[in-house]
């Protein structure tokens, strides 16, 4: 007997970057258990891989390996939200009483955070400057998907965000350039020029969401029962947290 199959909706996001219409389906189980498998490993490159897959599979995309991580972030909070539900429920301990506080999360409401004034172009002189680019799915992937990077791995990750250094009307793509072209470019700059290029990492876009909340745990105080109170905020900016 030939079992039914089951028609998976498609749903369409935007992808923020780029502002271009990202057409995808919701994970289905075999999709789901990769991802949670990613999640709740310690290897950072085999979460990388896994999560990729599950992108690759679900959405519409020609070039995955050169999205910003902001993108491919959102992209996986809005396959959870169709897949699963649009509600997480994120726990925190209170830091009043230590009781756990279960949070409801609205995942439709969760967007990437753009700074304002955040540019990608850096003037360095009166006629030199850097134009950068966001990390990537590639860069991450080259770096084994490191969790903490070495001063070696932040300088190679930060040299490889450079997409080209102009000269008045001149411009030299990073991609030209040798490692050692580009280190011995860096190496000549002040601290005041690398705090500028500090500040495109420091404030570029990142996918978060800040919630507010009230402990309803109850305490005892003075042989009496009552409700802690305690009002706090939470900022949750990974994805272990969205995904509750």
């Amino acid at each position: 007997m030939v079992l039914p199959s089951i028609t998976t909706p498609r749903y369409t996001l935007e992808q923020p970057s780029t502002g271009k219409q990202i057409s995808y389906r919701p994970f289905l189980v075999r999709e789901e258990k990769i991802l949670l498998m990613a999640l709740e490993s310690d290897d950072a490159f085999e979460a990388i891989q896994a999560t990729k897959q599950v992108i690759a599979n679900c959405c519409d995309l020609e070039d995955i390996d050169s999205m910003p991580m902001f993108d491919i972030e959102y992209i996986l909070l809005q396959l959870r939200s169709k897949s699963v539900g649009e509600i997480a429920e994120p726990a925190i301990a209170c830091p009043e009483c230590g009781g756990t506080i279960k949070l409801k999360l609205d995942l439709s409401k969760v967007k990437v955070q753009k700074t304002k004034d955040h540019t990608s172009k850096i003037q360095l002189t009166s006629t030199v400057g850097l134009v950068m680019k966001y990390p990537t799915y590639a860069m991450l992937q080259s770096a084994k998907g490191a969790e903490n990077f070495t001063s070696v791995e932040t300088m190679d990750l930060m040299l490889d965000c450079i997409d080209f250094i102009y000269d008045g009307d001149q411009n030299h793509k990073a991609s030209d350039q040798t490692k050692e072209e580009l280190h011995a470019f860096i190496d000549q700059l002040t601290q005041a020029h690398f705090a500028k290029i500090q500040d495109f990492f420091d404030t570029m876009p990142k996918l978060e969401h800040t919630m507010s909340y009230t402990c309803a745990n109850k305490v005892e105080d003075a042989g009496e029962q009552s409700k802690c109170g305690y009002k706090g905020k939470l900022v949750i900016s990974t994805l272990q947290d969205f995904f509750g």
